[in-house]
């Protein structure tokens, strides 16, 4: 069997020379050149399982949402193109909004309309409720996970799913 560069140099050589009419080496040099890379790619898998089982779950929720195949590979390969310090910030701020989030759940202040658009009774109800918990909801509002705590722990997370997981 020939090397890969040695086929590659081949098909690049014959298809250079004007006329190109393929013979038993140019086919040969083609068919490694594909068992070559379904080998590699079979070994890409083999090695990072714990990606292909988080894309496959990752891409059909995708799927899910946007309705569309193409846009739902789309949105996640750009999810993959960012740096990992950005994830975890978005991480941190997504937790952060639902900390928030489930507060107020919890102590009956309901978000989503704009106060001026609310009656006055229930402004004064909500405000009585933020005052009367107002270390919790200051804590909440300015976050209650910093990034520090964040990195740490989805690092730690990782790192045992990885070596729990790895071999599964």
């Amino acid at each position: 069997m020939a090397t890969l560069e040695a086929n590659i140099n081949r098909l690049f050589w014959r298809m250079g020379n004007g006329k190109f009419e393929p013979n038993d080496k140019d086919v040969k040099a083609l068919t490694e050149v594909t068992e070559w890379i379904n080998r590699q790619k079979e070994q890409e898998i083999k090695s990072n399982q714990l990606f292909a089982k988080l894309y496959v779950k990752a891409f059909f929720e995708d799927i899910e949402k946007y309705g569309d195949a193409k846009f739902a590979q789309y949105s996640l390969h750009s999810h993959l193109r960012k740096p990992l310090e950005t994830i975890f910030k978005e991480f941190e701020t997504n937790l952060n909004d639902y900390e928030f989030k489930m507060f107020c759940d919890k102590m009956g202040i309901e978000l989503g309309q704009h106060p001026a658009l609310e009656p006055e009774e229930k402004k004064e109800k909500e405000m009585e409720i933020v005052k009367a918990n107002e270390a919790d909801f200051l804590k909440l509002v300015n976050g209650k996970w910093d990034s520090d705590k964040i990195t740490k722990a989805l690092n730690n997370q990782i790192t045992e799913a990885i070596n729990n997981f790895k071999n599964k």
